[in-house]
C-alpha cells in the first residue's frame, strides 16, 4: 500500500492511528506474508469468514477461501511481484459473494523477513447484475469503468451458473464448458483435455476454431512441452502471449492457428478426474490481471459443474448396472442350457456395459482355455479375435492373460491399455491388438464352490467408454452370476443322468415282474409268480392269484387294486404272500398302467419286491433305537438325527436348549435352516458328501443360528447310519457349544498378533528371569536373528554396569507395586552397542490363584529421540555463536557509521561555509568593488562544484556497496591499457613514464576492478604532478595468505609527494585526505571506493610511503588461475 501522492512522511501518531483503523474498521482487513499466509486479521474479517481470528492466523488463503485457489493465488502473487494493486476481485464462497482488494506493502524484494507483504480488504459483493457499485478505495486506480467491468463479469458468472445448472450429464456439461468458457472469456476458440492417467490424455472436444484441430476423443500428447499439459501437471493456470509461447513452448508454434495472439491454459479438478482447458485469444487482453482472475473464476465454476455431472452420471450408471444385473439374473434363471446361458451373458454385456464380452472355459480334452462365447458390436471382430486366440494361445505363465486369471484366480483390471504394455509384445501381436481396438480391459475369474470354472472378459474400444472401478465391480458380479448359472445348468444335466441311473437300478432290483389286462385280470403266463408261489397258470388266472395273499391283508389289497383299476392310477402296496414252502414273506408291490395313444389303459405292469429282510432289519433297528433313546434324551451334548435330504428327524433336549427351538419346531427345519446364509453352500456340500455315503464320519466346527438370531459356534461330529445293504439311512450328529472357547481363542490370537506386530520390544520372562517369549521387534533390537535361544535370560540383555541400578531401583518397585517405568539400556548381542530405551516392567499374576508366575517388559527405542535432543543442543550452541558473531559485526559497522557521520558532517560543511561566507562578502562588495565580487562568485561556484562532486562520490560509494558482483575472468593488463587511454587527456603536455609489468587474469567484476585501477592510476598522476617527469609503475606478484590461500598482490607506485606513513590507516576512509584541496583537488571518497570494491572481492588494500619519496598503493585479489604474463608488459 502506498502513501498518497505528495506525502513524504507520516506524523509520529501514524502507527497508532493505523493500528486503531485496522482493528476497528467495518471492512474486513488482513495482512499476509510473502507466502500468502495470514499474519493478522481484524474482527470484521473474522466475522465475515465466520471463524475466530486466532483460528485464521497462520492459515493459507486457499484454506480461508476454499474452491478459489487459481483466482486467489494467481492474483495475489501478481500483486506481490508487480506492485500493481488489485481492486474488487469478485469471488463466490458458498451462497455469498465477496469483493477482495489486494495491495503490496513493504519492500520490493522477495517475501520473507523485511520483504513485501500483502494487505487484503474484504467487502460483501453480489452475484446478480443489479449489484451496487463497490465503495471507492483510497490509493487505488479504480473508477466507474472498473465497476462496470466488475458488474459485467458478475452478470456473466450468473449466466454461466444458470447455463451449467441446466446440464446434468458429463457430455452436456463438457459441451457447455467449451461454449460458455470461450464466449465469456473473450476467447475465439477453446479445447478441453481429459487425463485418464498421468501418461494418457485425450482431447474431449474443441469449440470456435475455424479449422478443425482434431476429432472428439483424439489422443493428446502427455508432454510438458504443451502449455495445457504443464498447467494440468503443476495444477496452476498459465497465461502466455505469443512471445511467451515461442520462448516456453516452441513445439506448439506450428500448431497454432493464425489469429492466436495469446493462450490461457487452466487446470480443472473434477473429483478424481483432472481436466485441462486451453483458450485461444486474438489479443493479449486475457493476460491482464483482472481478466486472469475472472477467467480462473469461470474455470472453477466449470470444474464444479463437471464434478456435479460426474456424480450424476455415476448415480445413473449405478442404477443402470443394478437393473442390468437384475435382468441378467432373471434371464439366467430361466435357462438350463450351458451354451445358451453363455451367449445370453455376452450378448447382454455388449448391450449394456462394453464393446467386447467373452467367456472362456477349459476345453474338455487338454483343459486349455478357449472362447465358449464371444460378442462384439462388430461381428467381423469376433472372427478376428478367434483368429488371434488360435495364433497366440493364452499363456498361464504370462501375468494378465485369461489363462493366468483362470489359474491364479486373480482378476485383471486395465483402465487404459498403455503403449508401454503394447511395447512388451511382439510386433505381430501388437498389430492384432490394434485391429481389435482394445482400449480398456477387465478379466475376472468365474468361481463357484471354490473352483474356477471360467473367465469373463470385458473390453471397450474408445476412451469415452473407459472402464471404471464400478465397471470392474460389475464385471465381478456378472461373472459370479454367470458362474452360478453355469453351475446350475451343469447340476441339472448331472441330475438328469443320475435320475436315469436311478431308474435303471430300481428296475434291476425288482424280483418279480407281472402283467395283467386293462381289467386287472391275469391272462398271460407269469413265470415269476409261478416260481414264487407254486401256483399254476390255471390257478392264478383272473383273480386266482389272490389265494396266495395273507387273509389279513386281502381286504385292503382287493380294495386298493380295484381303486387303481377303476381310476387308472398307480397301485402301490405292502402285502404278505404265501410262497412255495408255505411261509409268508413281505413284498412291496407296485403296478403302473400302460396307456394307449388316446389315454386309455391298455394293460398293467407290476413288480413285486421281497422286503422281508428289510422289514426285519427295520424292526431290529427300532429296537436298537429304543435302547439308545434313553441315553440320547439324557446326554449333555446336543444330538440330532438328520435325514438324507438334510431334514431334522429328531433332536434331544440338549439340542433343543442349545438351538432355542422346541422338538416340533425343529422337525420342520433342515440343517441349512440352522446355518448362516453365507455358509449354507459350504455346509450343504460337506454334509451332502456324508449323507450320500461318500464318507462315514464328519467332524468340523461350524456356526449355527438360534431361534433368537444369536449365532453359536458348535463342534459337529456326525456319523452316517447305513442299512444292511450298506445304503445310507440317516446321520446322527453330536453338537458341542464351543462359542465361548472360540471367543477366548480369538482374543488370545488377536493379542498375540498385536504383540508380535508391535514395533516396541515386548518380552515375557519367568520368575527365574528366563526369556519365555520375545517379539520380532525385540529380537531385531537386540540382534537375535531367529528364535530365542533356550536358556537366554533378560540379564544377558542388560549392560553389566546397569545391573546394580536394576537391583536397587527396578526390582524392589516391581515386587512392591507390580510395576516400574523409566529409562534404561539394553545391549546388542552382536555389536555390543548400548541401546537407550524407555522400559516398562510389570508382574504377571495368575487370575485364579493370584500367584505371580513371571513378568513382562515393554520397551521403546529412544536413541533417535536422544540424538535429536543432542542435535538440538548443538544447534542451540551454534545459534548462540552465530548471534555473537553477528553482534560483533554490527558493532563494527556502527563504529564505521559513526566515523562516516563525522566525516560527512565535517567535509560537507566546509563547502557550505565557503558558499555562505563568500555570499555575504559578495553582498557587501557587489557595488563597491565589482572585481572583488567577481572573485567571490568564482569561489562560490568552486565550492558548489566541490560539494556536488562529494555528493556524487558518496552516491558512487553507496552504489558499489549494493550492486551484486558479476564475476567473470578479468585480464588486469587489458584493464590498465584501457585506463591509460582514458587518462591521456589529463596528462596534457606533461612527461609521464609508464612501467607496467606482467599482470594476471583474475576472477572478478570487470567494471568495478576498472574503477579500482582508474582511482589508483589517476591518484598517481595527480600526486606526481609537481615532478618534471612523472613515473608510474604497475606490477604484480603471487603471494599466500595467512590462511594458506593463493592471491595476487597488485602494486601502483609513483614518484610524487608521498605522505606520512603514520597516517596510512586514514587514507581509505570516506573524506579522509592528507592534503588540502588547494594543493591537490579531490573528494576524499576515491580510496574508500577502492577499499570497498577490493573487500567485496575478498581482498585487502594497503599503502606505503615517505614524504617526498612517492607512494606505493597495493591491493590483493584471490588467485583466479591466470598466470602473470598473460598480457605483455607495457612500458
Amino acid at each position: 500500500m502506498t502513501l498518497p501522492s505528495g506525502s513524504s512522511h507520516l506524523p509520529d501518531a501514524a502507527p497508532g492511528f493505523l493500528e486503531t483503523l485496522f482493528l476497528h474498521s467495518h471492512e474486513g482487513a488482513a495482512l499476509c506474508d510473502g507466502e500468502l499466509c495470514l499474519l493478522r486479521v481484524n474482527a470484521a474479517f473474522a466475522a465475515r469468514m465466520e471463524r475466530a481470528g486466532a483460528d485464521l492466523t497462520g492459515r493459507q488463503l486457499t484454506e480461508v477461501f476454499p474452491g478459489q485457489p487459481q483466482v486467489l493465488l494467481g492474483a495475489c502473487r501478481q500483486v506481490l511481484e508487480s506492485g500493481e494493486a488489485l481492486e474488487d476481485l469478485l469471488l463466490s464462497l458458498g451462497e455469498r459473494a465477496w469483493r477482495v482488494s489486494a495491495y503490496r506493502v513493504g519492500g520490493t524484494g522477495e517475501a520473507g523477513p523485511g520483504g513485501p507483504a500483502l494487505a487484503l480488504l474484504l467487502r460483501e459483493g453480489q452475484m446478480s447484475g443489479s449489484q451496487t457499485p463497490p465503495e471507492p478505495q483510497s490509493g487505488g486506480d479504480g473508477g466507474p469503468e472498473e465497476d462496470a467491468v466488475g458488474e459485467a463479469q458478475a452478470r456473466a458468472l450468473q449466466e454461466l451458473t444458470s447455463a451449467l445448472s441446466g446440464a446434468v450429464t458429463s457430455e452436456d456439461v463438457q459441451r457447455l464448458v467449451l461454449e460458455q468458457a470461450v464466449r465469456l472469456t473473450g476467447a475465439y476458440g477453446g479445447t478441453l483435455i481429459q487425463a485418464l492417467n498421468p501418461q494418457t490424455m485425450y482431447m474431449v472436444g474443441s469449440f470456435g476454431y475455424a479449422s478443425p484441430i482434431g476429432t472428439t476423443w483424439t489422443r493428446f500428447p502427455s508432454d510438458d512441452g504443451f502449455q495445457v499439459v504443464r498447467a494440468m501437471r503443476e495444477g496452476r493456470a498459465i497465461f502466455s502471449s505469443l512471445q511467451d509461447v515461442a520462448r516456453d513452448f516452441p513445439q506448439m508454434l506450428p500448431l497454432l492457428q493464425s489469429p492466436t495472439r495469446a493462450i490461457a491454459a487452466l487446470p480443472m479438478q473434477a473429483g478424481e478426474t483432472r481436466f485441462g482447458l486451453a483458450l485461444s485469444f486474438t489479443d493479449e487482453h486475457g493476460l491482464q490481471l483482472r481478466q486472469q482472475a475472472f477467467i480462473c473464476t469461470v474455470v472453477d465454476q466449470c470444474a464444479q459443474a463437471l464434478y456435479r455431472a460426474q456424480l450424476y452420471d455415476a448415480e445413473r450408471q449405478a442404477r443402470q448396472r443394478s437393473a442390468f444385473l437384475a435382468k441378467v439374473g432373471n434371464l439366467l434363471a430361466q435357462s438350463l442350457d450351458v451354451g445358451e446361458t453363455l451367449r445370453s451373458v455376452t450378448r447382454l454385456a455388449v448391450e449394456q456395459v462394453a464393446d467386447w464380452c467373452a467367456v472362456y472355459r477349459p476345453a474338455p480334452g487338454d483343459g486349455l482355455l478357449e472362447p465358449a462365447a464371444l460378442a462384439h458390436r462388430d461381428p467381423a471382430l469376433v472372427d478376428l479375435l478367434r483368429e488371434y486366440l488360435s495364433r497366440f494361445p493364452s499363456n498361464p505363465d504370462e501375468p494378465g492373460t485369461t489363462a493366468w486369471v483362470f489359474g491364479t484366480g486373480e482378476a485383471v483390471f486395465v483402465p487404459v491399455l498403455s503403449e508401454a504394455v503394447l511395447q512388451s509384445l511382439s510386433e505381430e501381436r501388437v498389430q492384432y491388438v490394434r485391429r481389435l481396438q482394445v482400449h480398456s480391459l477387465v478379466s475376472v475369474p468365474m468361481r463357484v464352490r471354490g473352483i474356477n470354472i471360467g473367465v469373463l472378459s470385458l473390453a471397450t474400444s474408445t476412451p469415452e467408454r473407459t472402464l471404471t472401478p464400478a465397471d470392474f465391480e460389475l464385471a465381478q458380479d456378472l461373472a459370479q452370476q454367470a458362474a452360478f448359472a453355469l453351475d446350475n445348468a451343469q447340476l441339472y444335466g448331472d441330475a438328469q443322468q443320475a435320475l436315469a441311473r436311478y431308474r435303471t437300478l430300481i428296475d434291476a432290483s425288482r424280483q418279480i415282474v407281472w402283467t395283467s389286462n386293462a381289467a386287472g385280470e391275469h391272462v398271460e403266463e407269469q413265470p415269476g409268480w409261478e416260481a414264487l408261489t407254486g401256483q399254476t397258470h390255471e390257478e392264478y388266472l383272473g383273480e386266482g392269484w389272490a389265494a396266495r395273499i395273507h387273509p389279513d391283508d386281502l381286504p385292503a389289497v382287493h380294495n386298493a387294486w380295484a381303486r387303481a383299476v377303476t381310476t387308472g392310477s398307480v397301485y402301490e402296496m405292502q402285502q404278505r404272500v404265501r410262497v412255495r414252502d408255505g411261509s409268508y414273506r413281505h413284498f412291496h408291490v407296485r403296478a403302473v398302467p400302460i396307456l394307449d395313444s388316446d389315454g386309455t389303459v391298455r394293460e398293467w405292469t407290476g413288480v413285486d419286491t421281497d422286503i422281508t429282510e428289510q422289514l426285519e432289519a427295520e424292526r431290529q433297528l427300532r429296537e436298537r433305537e429304543a435302547r439308545y433313546r434313553a441315553l440320547v434324551e439324557h446326554a449333555a451334548l446336543g444330538i440330532v438325527r438328520i435325514g438324507l435330504g438334510g431334514q431334522l428327524l429328531e433332536a434331544n433336549p440338549a439340542a433343543e436348549a442349545m438351538l432355542g427351538y422346541r422338538q416340533d419346531e425343529l422337525l420342520n427345519l433342515t440343517a441349512a435352516d440352522l446355518t448362516p446364509p453365507e455358509r449354507v453352500a459350504g455346509v450343504t456340500a460337506t454334509l451332502g458328501e456324508l449323507l450320500r455315503g461318500r464318507r462315514d464320519i464328519l467332524s468340523m466346527e461350524e456356526q449355527v443360528v438360534r431361534q433368537d438370531g444369536r449365532r453359536l459356534w458348535v463342534n459337529v461330529t456326525a456319523s452316517l447310519v447305513r442299512g444292511d445293504a450298506g445304503q445310507p439311512l440317516y446321520s446322527v450328529a453330536l453338537l458341542e457349544d464351543v462359542t465361548e472357547r472360540r471367543q477366548h481363542e480369538r482374543e488370545r490370537t488377536r493379542l498375540a498378533r498385536v504383540v508380535e506386530e508391535s514395533t516396541d520390544f515386548i518380552a515375557f520372562a519367568d520368575l527365574d528371569d528366563n526369556l519365555v517369549y520375545l517379539n520380532a521387534a525385540g529380537r531385531k533390537l537386540v540382534g537375535l536373528g531367529g528364535e530365542v535361544p533356550h536358556g537366554l535370560t533378560m540379564a544377558r540383555l542388560i549392560p553389566p554396569e546397569d545391573e546394580a541400578r536394576l537391583r536397587r531401583e527396578v526390582w524392589p518397585q516391581v515386587r512392591l507395586a507390580g510395576h516400574w517405568e523409566g529409562e534404561t539400556r539394553f545391549r546388542h548381542l552382536v555389536s555390543g552397542e548400548d541401546i537407550d530405551v524407555h522400559r516398562s516392567v510389570f508382574a504377571l499374576t495368575d487370575p485364579t490363584t493370584h500367584e505371580r508366575f513371571g513378568y513382562a517388559t515393554v520397551s521403546r527405542d529412544i536413541r533417535e529421540r536422544k540424538r535429536i535432543e543432542a542435535e538440538r543442543g548443538a544447534w542451540q550452541a551454534t545459534l548462540e555463536g552465530e548471534v555473537a558473531r553477528r553482534t560483533a559485526e554490527l558493532q563494527e559497522v556502527n563504529a564505521e557509521l559513526d566515523a562516516f557521520s563525522y566525516s560527512v558532517s565535517h567535509d560537507l560543511r566546509a563547502p557550505i561555509r565557503h558558499v555562505a561566507g563568500f555570499a555575504a562578502m559578495l553582498r557587501r562588495n557587489l557595488e563597491r568593488d565589482p572585481a572583488k565580487a567577481d572573485r567571490f562568485l568564482t569561489m562560490i561556484e568552486e565550492a558548489a562544484i566541490r560539494m556536488n562532486g562529494m555528493v556524487d562520490a558518496l552516491l558512487e560509494l553507496a552504489r558499489h556497496g549494493r550492486q551484486p558482483l558479476r564475476v567473470t575472468p578479468v585480464d588486469l593488463g587489458e584493464l590498465v591499457r584501457s585506463v591509460r587511454l582514458d587518462l591521456d587527456p589529463e596528462t596534457g603536455e606533461r612527461e609521464v613514464l609508464w612501467n607496467v609489468g606482467p599482470l594476471p587474469t583474475v576472477q572478478g567484476d570487470a567494471p568495478l576492478l576498472r574503477q579500482v585501477l582508474y582511482n589508483l592510476l589517476s591518484n598517481a598522476l595527480k600526486y606526481s604532478g609537481r615532478e618534471a617527469q612523472a613515473r608510474v609503475t604497475v606490477s604484480a606478484q603471487r603471494a599466500v595468505t595467512p590462511e594458506g590461500q593463493g592471491e595476487w598482490a597488485i602494486h601502483v607506485r609513483d614518484n610524487g609527494v608521498g605522505f606520512d606513513p603514520a597516517l596510512a590507516d586514514k587514507l581509505f576512509g570516506v573524506f579522509q585526505r592528507l592534503h588540502t584541496p588547494e594543493d591537490f583537488q579531490g573528494t576524499g571518497v576515491g580510496l574508500a571506493n577502492v577499499q570497498r570494491i577490493v573487500t567485496r572481492h575478498g581482498g585487502r588494500v594497503w599503502a606505503e610511503s615517505q614524504p617526498g619519496e612517492g607512494a606505493t598503493f597495493s591491493f590483493s585479489l584471490p588467485d583466479g588461475g591466470g598466470a602473470a604474463g598473460d598480457a605483455a608488459p607495457d612500458l
